[in-house]
């Protein structure tokens, strides 16, 4: 695991769906699994090959731990990529 002090700025995940419609997905952020707390919520219509992109208005401090939660889909959902980018100092 890698701890990043100056923070994480932008989240981005490209999410393959055999079905396209109405999806939430829960993004949680925290120093350890154990104290995570959600950030931001992802609630609209996605598509095959989506993207979804989450830009802090600053930068999250000292997180090592994110954990993405779909909550409601009409298709299984899977994760091609996950793109996160520490903030500089």
């Amino acid at each position: 695991m890698h701890r990043y002090g100056g923070g994480l700025l932008p989240f981005g995940g490209g999410i393959p769906y055999l079905l396209e419609g109405d999806t939430v997905h829960h993004l949680y952020a925290g120093a350890t699994s154990g104290d995570l707390e959600r950030v931001y919520v992802f609630d609209g219509f996605t598509l095959d090959l989506g993207e979804l992109v989450f830009t802090p208005d600053e930068p999250l401090k000292g997180i090592a731990v994110l954990r993405v939660e779909t909550v409601e889909s009409p298709s299984w959902v899977s994760w091609r990529e996950i793109e996160v980018i520490a903030a500089g100092d």
